[in-house]
């Protein structure tokens, strides 16, 4: 193929993994927002113009448009001039939306204010009161916001606008309601929409929090080699543990009187921050009862083996261990590590959900919140319990989605289930033939938006009271469609099916395969994609598209179906179009499977989507499909999967030929502490040099290039150029791009030279011109350098980061 072709080649691509995330493929998925006291639900369409808001009654079995919005356009721009002055009828800059019972009136926030529109009136007019700027939590008596400023914690009256400070010896590395400081691979760019740590009591008397003591915690340099405008490099020292290091981010909880300011802190030892550095309010892992003057929040050892929860008297700071589980191997007490647990406080009961693998698969449990006893098990049969939906204390129940039931073939596919709280009465819904996608607050777009400061409490799959669920159904090789049903399963409305039309020009499904693993027996499920041209009679070279972490499931379960997956098939597509197949496969080692499935990987990073079952299944779709050619294999990945493709390419240097290795984590002995002692466990009981690649340098043949950003502290540089020092001194020819602006991400120049490198060196096509369009969310500029530099744009003085 001519070079020119090509450059025609890689801008197919751009333009196909942009159209994937950037909205052209539209309803994919039903994001339920339930009205407080009413059936119904509002959601967002996607149009072509933007988004427009509809409200679906489940009881009068109807979808209709929200409100006129041209009409509410105009009104915006009347009322507020020049700030809005190009609104459109469906780009209207709402958040927090609101509708009363009645569907008459819908609240929001428009700027630095919160609106009501009263259609009946048409009327537009601003809500009285007070809207403190940035992130704040709204007490239950909705007379004050929480705020956080400087380090530490306020209240704003939000009729008067009187602000009082409840804390004052807050610091950068000891906050309080913060997550821990430098969490997240961008830390030297501070964030201030995070969601802040912390819930109010019941009667709006006292807030529970914690504060995150990092004072000692050893610290990571990064070098800002070219920084926004040039000049001298500057240096950030960001907290960062790294696995057996003494001093770890620690999390001191208490409670902090409203009217008085007192501080009352829990008075056992402060809780290791443990997974990724997360926050166990947002996490579930740390909640206030429906008594007063009770609270609890769930403590975990270093490795994760063993979780109590504790009760916490607010007023006097006395505590007591509940309950406490413990494990061989590391606790998992929700579907994923990023995700919120599925650990849920039941007022009615006063009694807390609980997950479990004690019996090799997850399942859920209730205990006494009072005593630790087992209440219940309340799920028993062979699958495993994905993600808790609702707790439907009106109807004494719970629903949460499952899988691994014996009767499907695809481990993987997903059932909304319901059973009663003492277990009895399990029942499931749905078409067992097509996965089921149901919103819960584990979802991990809705942890992001929690993160940055949304409410997301009225998003749920299934109605407050239980009496009705929205599902959207779907596999790899259709549109998804969306319905919502009645308590018994009975359809009662169609809402939506997704639109493929822009895309649709030789388009390809994606098709998902079941091979056997490399133990002969092992069931393992992947995904191909094809490039849109394919010709069954021609024969393609494969890439291998890794993901070799132990805390997640990779490979896509149906068409874009959230936003993960459309990252995922947008990296898929793009490959595959430049005239390869594409597999993603998810070996043992990963989740949503039993327990065995991933204790493979359990002290033994090396394992996680072992790379022995990728071959086998390779070698496998070789066997079935003439197209593949497995003589000419190459890999890719990020982060995990930047580790699992330069371990491809050292561990089985005579079956893969090219491997693109970004931003990988090449040695978890220089990764968080959390991570890296839950997975791999705690240096001088765990063998670290099991998983380092350096030893395996002197086995590299194939063509080998690193990405990396030279600003990503979480998968730091250092691993990299210890890796790369092993390569030169083994006298091995690898290339290397860092990126001097970039963290843990890939810029659209990185892409550009990532598609080369195969198209030279695995399709044998030789270069082409650069890339000009888009590649996914990644623009030619890397995102860091952007945030940096609209961080600066609204500083005032040097350009320098203060205390970061």
């Amino acid at each position: 193929m001519a070079e020119e072709s090509m450059t025609d080649r890689f801008n197919a691509a751009a333009k196909i993994s942009r159209a994937l995330v950037d909205g052209s493929i539209k309803n994919t998925r039903l994001e339920p927002n339930w009205i407080p006291g009413s059936g119904s639900f509002w959601y967002a369409r996607d149009v072509s113009e933007g988004r427009e808001f509809r409200i679906v009654d489940a009881a009068a079995q109807t979808n209709r448009v929200a409100f006129d919005h041209a009409r509410l356009a105009e009104l915006i721009q009347k009322e507020t001039g020049e700030v809005f002055a190009g609104v459109t009828a469906y780009a209207l800059p709402l958040a927090d939306v609101k509708f009363t019972p009645d569907h008459e009136s819908v609240e929001f926030i428009l700027g630095p204010g919160r609106w009501r529109y009263d259609k009946g009136q048409d009327l537009l007019a601003p809500i009285e009161g007070v809207n403190p700027p940035g992130q704040k939590v709204i007490s239950p008596d909705g007379s004050m916001a929480a705020i956080l400023r400087d380090f530490n914690l306020w209240v704003v009256d939000l009729t008067s606008g009187e602000e009082r400070q409840l804390t004052h010896d807050g610091e950068r590395l000891y906050p309080y309601a913060s997550q821990p400081p430098g969490s997240g691979h961008l830390a030297h760019i501070p964030n201030p929409a995070m969601r802040l740590s912390l819930e109010w009591s019941p009667d709006s008397k006292r807030i529970f929090t914690h504060r995150i003591d990092c004072l000692n915690v050893a610290t990571a340099d990064v070098i800002e080699f070219a920084p926004p405008g040039g000049g001298r490099s500057n240096t950030f020292q960001i907290p960062f543990a790294y696995p057996g290091d003494e001093n770890i981010p620690m999390a001191h909880f208490l409670s902090v009187g409203i009217a008085t300011g007192d501080l009352v802190y829990a008075d056992c030892d402060p809780v290791p921050i443990v997974r990724m550095d997360d926050d166990l309010f947002s996490l579930g892992l740390a909640w206030y009862s429906a008594k007063p003057d009770l609270a609890y929040f769930v403590a975990t050892n270093r490795g994760e083996t063993e979780a109590s929860v504790i009760e916490f008297d607010t007023t006097n700071g006395q505590t007591r261990v509940v309950f406490t589980e413990t494990s061989d191997t590391y606790l998992e007490l929700g579907p994923l590590v990023y995700a919120r647990s599925n650990v849920y406080y039941v007022a009615s009961r006063h009694a807390f959900t609980w997950q479990s693998e004690r019996s090799g698969m997850a399942r859920l449990y209730l205990y006494d919140a009072k005593t630790g006893e087992l209440l219940s098990e309340l799920t028993t049969g062979n699958y495993r319990v994905v993600d808790v939906i609702r707790v439907a204390e009106d109807n004494d129940e719970i629903w949460f989605t499952a899988c691994c039931f014996d009767d499907l073939e695809d481990p993987y596919r997903r059932a909304l289930c319901r059973v009663k709280l003492d277990g009895s009465e399990f029942s499931r819904f749905g078409d067992l033939l097509l996965d089921q996608d149901v919103l819960s607050q584990t979802d991990f777009g809705l942890m992001l938006a929690r993160m940055a400061g949304a409410d997301t409490s009225g998003m749920s799959g299934v109605s407050p009271c239980g009496e009705w669920f929205a599902v959207t159904t779907g596999n790899l090789s259709q549109p998804s469609s969306s319905a919502v049903y009645d308590r018994n399963g009975n359809k009662v409305l169609d809402i939506e099916v997704a639109d493929f039309s822009a895309v649709m020009d030789n388009w390809q499904w994606p098709e998902e395969f079941f091979t056997t693993a490399a133990d002969g027996k092992t069931l393992i499920r992947g995904v191909m994609v094809k490039p849109s041209d394919f010709d069954p009679s021609n024969t393609y070279p494969v890439i291998d598209q890794i993901y070799a972490g132990p805390q997640t499931s990779y490979a896509p379960k149906a068409a874009l179906r959230d936003f993960s997956d459309k990252l995922t098939l947008s990296d898929a597509f793009a490959l595959a179009e430049l005239g390869a197949i594409v597999v993603i496969i998810d070996g043992r080692g990963t989740t949503l499977r039993d327990r065995s499935f991933h204790d493979h990987s359990s002290g033994a990073l090396q394992k996680a989507s072992d790379i022995d079952d990728h071959v086998a299944a390779i070698q496998q779709l070789a066997e079935r499909y003439a197209f593949i050619d497995a003589g000419r294999v190459g890999i890719t990945g990020l982060s995990a999967g930047g580790y699992g493709t330069a371990h491809a390419m050292l561990a089985r240097p005579d079956f893969y030929k090219v491997g693109v290795a970004c931003a990988g984590n090449y040695d978890a002995a220089l990764f968080k502490h959390g991570w890296s002692e839950r997975y791999q466990g705690l240096p001088g009981e765990a063998d670290y040099e099991n998983q380092r690649l350096t030893s395996l340098a002197p086995n590299l043949k194939g063509r080998l290039l690193f990405i990396h950003g030279l600003l990503d502290h979480g998968c730091h540089p250092a691993a990299l150029f210890q890796l790369t020092q092993a390569l030169s001194d083994a006298n091995k020819n690898y290339d290397l791009f860092v990126d001097p602006s970039a963290g843990h991400e890939r810029s659209g120049h990185a892409y550009w030279r990532m598609w080369n490198y195969f198209s030279e060196h695995l399709l044998e096509k030789g270069l082409a011109d650069e890339c000009t369009v888009q590649v996914g969310l990644s623009m030619l500029v890397p995102p860091s350098r952007k945030k940096r530099e609209a961080m600066l744009n609204q500083q005032s003085g040097a350009p320098h980061l203060p205390d970061a």
